[in-house]
């Protein structure tokens, strides 16, 4: 299955398009394989929006990555103490 591209915009503007997105690939059967490439602008929705499509996909028993993650996302991520597979642990 092809990654979904997310927008270059991760933020509420777009969060209800992009669940949307996500919701119809996890009802094809399929996991969530995300492509970050285009990602310019992330806010604390478009950060909710990912951990909720890792959890909705783990609750399914599917499988979500992240890939082509660019700088910017990478330190907001790392800020927040998240990684693809969850929030570290502390003293990690």
């Amino acid at each position: 299955m092809n990654a979904i591209a997310l927008p270059e915009e991760l933020t509420i503007y777009n969060a209800a398009a992009t669940r949307a997105r996500f919701d119809a690939r996890l009802a094809e059967g399929g996991g969530l394989e995300l492509d970050a490439a285009a990602v310019a602008e992330v806010d604390g929705a478009g950060i909710q929006l990912l951990v909720a499509g890792r959890r909705h996909a783990a609750v399914l028993g599917r499988s979500f990555s992240l890939s082509n993650v660019p700088a910017a996302l990478q330190s907001t991520l790392a800020l927040l103490e998240l990684t693809f597979e969850g929030p570290r642990e502390a003293g990690a």
